[in-house]
């Protein structure tokens, strides 16, 4: 008998982060950015005025299934606001794969306890960056399909990754000529004139600082304005507590490569169960004719391969420059599930001129930053 039980207090979801880790282990969408190591610190510093309302799933006490979703109110203007839920996670971080955890070889169960708990409540419930499988929002959506719920889903996009097998240098090997040549042209240049360095953050003092460099060095790096990755102060109180979780686990890739001691260039990464994933970087743009972050991002691949990893996943972006270094890609899709009757059909309204109006801001900004005499 499963029994679906309603979290809507962040001490109470603080309180399952054991319970969490060792479901996420023995589930088939374990990965980084669902841990709770990721999403306590996501919920703490940047829900804004969300509401918690995630699920936890049991069956005898023993949790099977984990929903970790938040609800936001969307509205129509002749019409109350009405509720929608998402995923811890989402936002301007960028998580990816995001998902529900389900328990191995309690799937299906799982899912038809949260898909009768979805069609009792009636919310909306919309996901990007989804993984085409295993995902078991989809299989939600397939659940829900039989409820008469309503699914749009559509690509959102690709995540470059490169699959590591053999050494680093067999992996240049593989690389398009121009590219293996800029970078050990580039890469020769530097140790002909510099002392070149790639530290790593092992403690806790060089965390906080290596973390602030790399911030100073994405900010420069995009000095137009088109990066918003650590544009508040509550993003960067995120990414201090989640590093200073990650690096407590093991987990934390943070490094700087330096010339003669100094740092010209950063990566932002995590090596999460053989994956490494590439999340953010910088680099000084007094240096940009050296090349140094292509440098930085060549040698923190290597590092990788040193490491054993498996994986080196660049993320969501379609950026030249991923393609360059990675050339699998895995696609991913966004998931949106309506309730039947009036109501849906008004939460599909409301969605739909919210998603409008956040294109033609987006736009606006665009075009402002575009016109000669600009802030950005």
């Amino acid at each position: 008998m499963l029994t679906v039980h309603d979290i809507e207090d962040g001490s109470a979801l603080c309180a399952l982060e054991p319970e969490w880790n060792e479901l996420l282990t023995d589930s088939d969408v374990d990965g980084f950015f669902l841990t709770p190591q990721w999403l306590l610190p996501w919920w703490r510093h940047l829900a804004e005025r969300r509401k918690l309302r995630a699920r936890a799933v049991r069956q005898e006490g023993r949790l099977v299934g984990l929903a970790p979703w938040c609800a936001r109110s969307i509205s129509l203007t002749s019409h109350p606001a009405l509720p929608c839920l998402e995923p811890l996670g989402g936002g301007q971080v960028g998580s990816d794969y995001l998902d529900v955890i389900v328990r191995r070889g309690h799937e299906q169960p799982v899912v038809e306890a949260l898909a009768d708990d979805l069609h009792r409540t009636g919310s909306i419930l919309a996901y990007r960056f989804l993984r085409e499988e295993p995902c078991f929002v989809s299989s939600l959506a397939s659940a829900l399909g039989k409820r008469e719920w309503t699914a749009v889903s559509g690509t959102d996009g690709v995540a470059s990754h490169l699959v590591m097998r053999g050494s680093f240098e067999q992996f240049l090997a593989s690389l398009g000529s121009k590219q293996r040549y800029n970078f050990r042209r580039k890469l020769r240049e530097l140790e002909e004139g510099y002392r070149v360095e790639l530290d790593v953050v092992k403690t806790e003092s060089q965390r906080v600082s290596a973390l602030e460099t790399l911030i100073r060095l994405h900010q420069a790096r995009w000095r137009d304005g088109r990066s918003d990755a650590f544009s508040s102060q509550a993003l960067r109180a995120f990414h201090d507590d989640a590093t200073r979780r990650a690096l407590a686990r093991g987990w934390l890739r943070l490094m700087l490569l330096r010339l003669d001691g100094v740092p010209v260039a950063g990566i932002y990464g995590v090596l999460y169960r053989g994956v490494f994933h590439y999340y953010q970087a910088g680099y000084e743009p007094a240096h940009a004719d050296r090349n140094v972050g292509t440098i930085a991002l060549g040698l923190a691949i290597r590092a990788a391969f040193e490491e054993g990893a498996v994986e080196f996943d660049m993320l969501h972006g379609e950026e030249p420059y991923k393609h360059r270094w990675a050339c699998n890609m895995r696609q991913l899709r966004r998931l949106e599930l309506y309730p039947a009757g009036t109501n849906g059909w008004l939460l599909k309204q409301a969605a739909d001129l919210e998603r409008g109006a956040r294109r033609f801001g987006r736009e606006i900004v665009e075009r402002l930053r575009s016109e000669p005499g600009s802030a950005a």
